[in-house]
């Protein structure tokens, strides 16, 4: 899995970077399904810099958070003790969890799944899943649908710029699809401007995955999960409905183990 550098040299300017994330919805959304199924003890694979896991947390749920990247952990944990709540956060890589206890639920959010290119890392990924949960457990994550690359390919290049306060955030992606791979490779340039300063990053982001629904189906089903729903965004309305804005979000339940 090639790493990314955005989660280890500019670490410190994600969270700037994805500011205007909607994290307290999509928490809002995973909880409802926790309850659902009364899940009290939860793992974040990929946490990154804990803006799922302490809202979550806030909720009154036992939260680990694990992530490959040291350099996010550090800011998560200083995330943590800024908001006052208490999150486990500790270093692991999703295809090869190895924890003694056992979880009611494994979240796995923002894209993350998609950073296993090739489908024997997505079956590894899986069978650690698999592994970490309870028998009954709950999986919930989410991905960008094979239509959102479809659409980066037509574009070649893809530029946007925002405000965030005093921050000016330009950004410009290079892209390739590769088709018979399914995976899209990255480069990006960032423009920050703050205080009449210009900083500029370039950062060599990692390959990433696309991923058609009834393909992640299969590939859960083989390996001891059964689909509970599709969404169509962190939307409980949207319940096996197309995504808006190309994000799928899938629940799914442990039925046997591997």
């Amino acid at each position: 899995m090639p790493k990314d550098e955005l989660y280890k040299k500019y670490a410190r300017y994600y969270d700037l970077f994805y500011e205007k994330k909607d994290y307290p919805k999509e928490a809002s959304f995973i909880d409802e399904i926790l309850k659902k199924h009364k899940c009290r003890k939860v793992i974040d694979v990929g946490c990154g810099t804990g803006r799922h896991a302490i809202p979550l947390a806030k909720k009154g749920y036992a939260i680990m958070g694990v992530d490959v990247s040291k350099e996010m952990l550090k800011i998560a944990r200083e995330n943590a003790e800024r908001e006052n709540v208490r999150v486990d956060f500790r270093t692991a890589d999703m295809r090869n969890l190895n924890f003694r206890a056992k979880f009611d639920a494994v979240l796995c959010l923002f894209d993350t799944i998609l950073y296993n290119a090739t489908n024997e890392e997505i079956f590894s990924t899986i069978k650690s899943f698999n592994r970490t949960l309870k028998k009954g457990g709950v999986l919930i994550l989410d991905f960008r649908s094979f239509l959102d690359a479809w659409g980066e390919e037509l574009k070649k290049e893809v530029k946007s710029k925002k405000k965030i306060g005093e921050r000016t955030f330009a950004q410009t992606y290079k892209l390739k699809y590769n088709f018979f791979d399914q995976t899209v490779d990255r480069s990006a340039k960032y423009i920050i401007l703050e205080k009449g300063r210009k900083k500029a990053l370039n950062i060599r982001r990692a390959p990433v995955r696309r991923l058609f629904p009834q393909e992640i189906r299969a590939y859960l089903e083989f390996l001891g999960f059964k689909v509970l729903n599709f969404y169509g965004g962190f939307d409980l309305k949207l319940k096996n409905k197309p995504p808006k804005d190309w994000t799928v979000v899938l629940a799914a339940k442990k039925v046997r183990g591997i």
